[in-house]
């Protein structure tokens, strides 16, 4: 929904908010803001796909890279609503990549922390994907994350 209006405007000296909310008109999209994130919600959420975006995990806690901490997330979020024994994988990165540690989340959601994991250092953004029905697959079920930080050429800097 948000490729189709073909609208032009300008984007310099206005804030990520403002931009965002000349995107999102007439798209069915809603906006807003939580703990300093600016979440994008789409209009035809499916309750499947709220379900996840709603899911409560107990006692998360990770580190790592944002991307890393993101897969993570991921993997909780499958054992939770697939009944798998377990996930792994391998995520490339740079040696200048930021390294964070959450601290336990007694009670969150996917949202929130997807929300406390682009938070950290430099930023970022994530993405829910999920299929709108139901599906056997884990893997068409995931939280995506662009991190900032290879942006920016910003050297690592420990916390």
């Amino acid at each position: 929904m948000l490729e189709k209006p073909q609208r032009s405007y300008g984007l310099e000296g206005v804030t990520a908010q403002s931009a965002l909310t000349k995107a999102i008109r007439d798209t069915g999209y809603s906006l807003r803001e939580e703990d300093g994130v600016l979440v994008l919600i789409a209009g035809d959420l499916t309750p499947r796909q709220a379900n996840f975006l709603y899911l409560h995990y107990a006692n998360f806690q990770s580190s790592g890279t944002i991307a890393e901490m993101v897969a993570n997330l991921t993997g909780w979020m499958w054992t939770a609503t697939h009944p798998v024994s377990g996930y792994g994988g391998s995520i490339l990165g740079s040696t200048n990549d930021e390294r964070f540690t959450l601290e336990e989340m007694q009670s969150a959601t996917t949202e929130e922390i997807a929300n406390k994991i682009v938070s950290q250092g430099s930023k970022g953004m994530w993405i829910l994907r999920t299929a709108p029905n139901d599906t056997h697959n884990p893997s068409d079920d995931r939280v995506e994350v662009e991190p900032y930080q290879h942006y920016s050429n910003r050297p690592n800097v420990e916390f």
